[in-house]
């Protein structure tokens, strides 16, 4: 309840963010939103609820039955906060859209931006953005006489760290134009002393990331990814060292469909 110029408002549910027992708070009452259908995925944010609903292109009547069923648990729609997305072969002819729903040509999803075409193109042009608006700060930082290996340490946490967040998800798509703009960026803060001359290479440091993905997802049966991972090889033989025993999945050129809806 709230109380305002002399007014009280009505009583009100809600989530605290930031309270210890908001997560659980969340999980109990986000239990009832599930997939209607069992090929179709949903990806749920506790971050203002925001939702993101994965149905292949076959299952796009199923659509507006988990719409449905989501303004049922919700008790309100939001229509124009939801947009829809189509990934699909090039030179396949999209569905119709879906009535009442938005179709986009991206979404930023927890940071990232992915496009249609599944391109980085647009998020490297966020990144770059991003970075260079600190590297002002990091000037001035200079400028005013700090450390050498305290101006490191301020540039590995804050344009490095945004430069990359979340590459393991985003550095694939990337083409070999955005790598190399990329790849002039971080030269530029190395030019300005930001970092020290021994620094690691952009790639290099994108491997560092995967690598420790991937560990963290094998040594954590818990981990929010390890049902991904594909089934260990049987190998009645002893073969040299790989970097992994995993099964590699078969490449599938199916189209999807992405529905956010917050």
């Amino acid at each position: 309840m709230t109380r305002f110029a002399g007014h009280l408002s009505g009583l009100a549910y809600s989530i605290v963010q930031g309270s210890g027992i908001g997560p659980t708070t969340y999980d109990i009452s986000a239990s009832d939103l599930h997939p209607q259908d069992h090929e179709n995925r949903i990806v749920i944010f506790a971050d203002d609820t925001y939702m993101y609903l994965l149905v292949g292109s076959t299952k796009r009547h199923t659509i507006s039955t988990q719409l449905d069923h989501i303004t049922e648990w919700a008790k309100q729609t939001n229509a124009a906060k939801t947009s829809e997305m189509i990934i699909s072969k090039r030179g396949k002819e999209p569905p119709p859209p879906l009535y009442g729903i938005k179709r986009v040509k991206s979404m930023v999803i927890l940071g990232i931006t992915i496009t249609d075409d599944l391109r980085a193109s647009n998020h490297d042009d966020s990144v770059i953005a991003s970075c260079s608006q600190s590297m002002y700060a990091l000037r001035v930082l200079k400028a005013h006489g700090l450390p050498a290996a305290a101006l490191h340490t301020v540039t590995r946490a804050t344009t490095i760290a945004r430069l990359l967040y979340a590459s393991p998800a985003w550095w694939g798509l990337t083409t070999d134009k955005d790598r190399d703009r990329l790849d002039k960026l971080y030269t530029r803060i190395k030019r300005m002393d930001c970092l020290p001359d021994n620094a690691p290479t952009l790639p290099s440091l994108v491997g560092q990331a995967d690598e420790r993905l991937f560990r963290s997802i094998e040594l954590n049966s818990s981990h929010v990814l390890r049902d991904l991972l594909p089934p260990k090889a049987k190998r009645p033989y002893k073969l040299r060292p790989r970097a992994h025993d995993y099964v590699l999945p078969l490449k599938t050129l199916s189209r999807a469909s992405y529905t956010s809806s917050r």
